[in-house]
């Protein structure tokens, strides 16, 4: 149970015109209050390291072809939102999408997959199990190998604020399609922030901003804010989310006292649970009935000019991107890489 908005994001063109729609939606940006805005960044290959890490553990080898790309024991990126993104673009088949549009997004890696010169599947157990909740099929861990021979994408990382889990507008896709295919799934957390109602109405500006570019496929709101924009007809099951949360707090908490009287010493490190002790009262004073963003829909000649830039980073860039509120003038306009 959470307060969260999560979204499917779709887009039927070629990687120029993809990037055009994902430097649009990062110059709008800058007019919400926003913490940061990442650079529009280039992640390729799209694969998941924890998979490797895991094939490698039981014994098994990791292909040719795939370590002549990636390295499974690497741990030198210091940029961890960029880590998250890719991982999160590595399982967008795991994601509730149409069966007929993910059966087109994967068609040409599990042809590849299966490819019988490819390697030799019969080096491959017929499923590996990792603790209780992960299996891999053989299948699977075949389309896994290819993954990264195939897979890459785009992404705008987005910081809402504090407590607030981040907002990823990353599209990834296969080499090799007739018709381009992109396709992503992202979700942020908002009960947690410390301004919760900013925090909840901005996420659901930000994707407004990238439905406006016609990348939103699903949207999924559990509070139903996102639908009506009206604080008063979501304090119930707002409520009751954090009413839980507390609950589940005070459980954890009366556990750590009984292991700290026992001489086991815990350091809390961050409480956010602590700060939303309900019942939270709507106020409609406040980020209440704005059905779009308005904000967002500035003319771009009220946008400083550093903010157009189409900023452009690929997967070993370190850049942070600029903050709303901190934007250099001194920045530099990028051109997308080109096409792979």
């Amino acid at each position: 149970m959470s307060i969260q908005v999560d979204y499917g994001l779709v887009a039927e063109c070629n990687e120029e015109e993809l990037l055009e729609k994902l430097h649009r939606i990062r110059t709008r940006l800058f007019c919400l209050p926003l913490k940061n805005v990442s650079p529009v960044r280039k992640i390729d290959p799209v694969y998941q390291q924890m998979f490797l890490m895991l094939i490698k553990q039981q014994g098994l080898p990791i292909p040719a072809p795939v370590l002549e790309l990636i390295d499974p024991d690497r741990d030198d990126e210091d940029d961890e939102d960029l880590i998250l993104t890719r991982a999160q673009m590595a399982i967008v088949e795991h994601a509730p999408f149409p069966k007929e549009l993910m059966g087109r997004f994967r068609k040409p890696v599990i042809d590849f997959a299966m490819a019988p010169d490819l390697w030799n599947k019969d080096d491959y157990p017929e499923e590996v199990t990792v603790g209780l909740v992960i299996t891999y099929s053989r299948p699977a861990m075949m389309v896994e190998f290819a993954k990264p021979l195939f897979c890459y994408g785009y992404a705008i990382t987005i910081d809402i604020g504090y407590g607030c889990n981040p907002v990823d507008i990353a599209l990834s896709t296969y080499r090799g399609q007739d018709s381009p295919l992109w396709l992503g799934w992202g979700y942020s957390k908002t009960q947690y922030a410390s301004e919760f109602k900013q925090a909840h109405d901005t996420v659901c500006r930000v994707v407004d901003v990238v439905k406006d570019e016609g990348l939103i496929l699903t949207v999924n709101d559990r509070t139903g804010y996102y639908t009506h924009r009206d604080w008063k007809r979501s304090m119930k099951i707002v409520n009751q989310e954090l009413d839980f949360a507390w609950r589940a707090s005070n459980v954890i908490h009366a556990g750590f006292d009984v292991l700290n009287k026992g001489g086991v010493e815990i350091e809390v490190i961050e409480d956010n649970i602590a700060t939303i002790r309900p019942p939270w009262e709507a106020d409609t004073s406040d980020y209440a009935g704005e059905s779009e963003s308005d904000d967002a829909s500035k003319d771009m000649d009220d946008v400083p000019d550093n903010e157009n830039a189409m900023d452009t980073e690929d997967m070993t860039g370190n850049g942070q991107g600029s903050s709303p509120s901190e934007a250099s003038s001194d920045d530099k306009e990028e051109t997308p890489p080109d096409a792979s």
